[in-house]
């Protein structure tokens, strides 16, 4: 089976956390005989800093800004890098999802999660800072990225239940 492995991730530049698990979720797939397992990254566009200034300014000012990790145009820009670099394949195994949320190819897919987008925002930012319709988006469009995908390998159960609850996947 061809298998196309796509992070964020460099694998040369390794540490704990998220590099690691990068790492070594590639190594274990390479060794499998039964997987041809091919290395797509890293794909990790830079984020605009007019974006990332907008959004502040807007916070600033008492106004709400823009995820612009998530813009419209960043995800069009990690598209078009997993495109540039992936090849036919019978699997995409994407690592997180919120990046890929614009990848559709022709071949089946699934991602390796740790937390979905609503987790991951509700524990490490203040919701209130930023614009509901904006959150909303990006929410939206990994419901049904989650939905469409064939397989989701969830890091705990409790990050299952919790994309479970928040987008009744």
């Amino acid at each position: 089976m061809r298998l196309n492995y796509i992070t964020t991730q460099d694998l040369k530049q390794v540490s704990g956390g998220w590099s690691g698990l990068s790492f070594s979720l590639f190594c274990q797939l390479s060794q499998s005989p039964d997987l041809n397992v091919r290395y797509v990254g890293p794909v990790n566009p830079p984020i605009s800093k007019t974006a990332k200034l907008g959004s502040k300014l807007w916070r600033l000012s008492g106004g709400r800004g823009r995820f612009y990790a998530f813009s419209e145009e960043r995800l069009a820009r990690h598209r078009a890098g997993v495109a540039a670099l992936r090849a036919e394949a019978d699997y995409d195994l994407f690592l997180g999802v919120t990046p890929w949320v614009r990848c559709r190819f022709d071949s089946p897919y699934g991602a390796y999660l740790d937390a979905c987008f609503r987790t991951y925002f509700n524990n490490n930012l203040k919701t209130e800072e930023f614009s509901p319709r904006d959150i909303r988006r990006i929410e939206l469009a990994e419901k049904e990225w989650l939905e469409r995908a064939d397989q989701v390998f969830w890091a705990s159960a409790w990050s299952r239940d919790e994309a479970i609850r928040h987008y009744g996947l």
